[in-house]
C-alpha cells in the first residue's frame, strides 16, 4: 500500500471500498451517480475489498496521459480518463475532474489541478 501527498486542508476525504483491481495512490478516481458526481485522487491506495482514502475538493498533482501530446493551460478543464486513471484534456467519454492550476506542457508527465464536482 502506498500514499500520495495532497496539498490542502484535511477533512475533504471519502473512504471507498476498492473495486476489482484495487486503487493506487495518486490515481484519479470518479464517484458517479448518473451524470453527477465527484472526481478525487486516491490518497491511500488499497487492494480489492479494502478501504481506500479518496481526497476531493483539493489542490493536487496527478499523472497525465503520456504519449498523447496533451498540454494544459491554467484554467483548462482536466478530465479523468477511466481507461488509464490519469488526467486527460479530452472530454469525450471522460469525467470532469477539475481545472488546471499550473500550466503543463506536452513533455510534462504530471498536472496540478483543483478537484471539483463533475456536474
Amino acid at each position: 500500500m502506498s500514499t500520495v501527498q495532497v496539498q490542502g486542508r484535511s477533512g475533504r476525504k471519502i473512504t471507498q471500498v476498492a473495486p476489482t483491481g484495487g486503487l493506487t495512490a495518486g490515481d484519479l478516481y470518479a464517484f458517479r451517480t448518473g451524470t453527477d458526481g465527484w472526481c478525487g485522487v486516491v490518497e491511500l491506495g488499497a487492494a480489492v475489498g479494502e478501504n481506500a482514502v479518496i481526497a476531493i475538493g483539493q489542490h493536487c498533482e496527478v499523472t497525465k496521459n503520456t504519449g498523447t501530446g496533451e498540454s494544459f493551460a491554467v484554467g483548462a478543464k482536466v478530465y479523468h480518463d477511466a481507461s488509464t486513471d490519469a488526467a486527460t484534456a479530452s472530454a469525450t467519454g471522460n469525467d470532469l475532474a477539475g481545472a488546471c492550476t499550473i500550466a503543463a506542457g506536452t513533455a510534462d508527465t504530471k498536472v496540478w489541478l483543483m478537484l471539483g464536482p463533475s456536474v
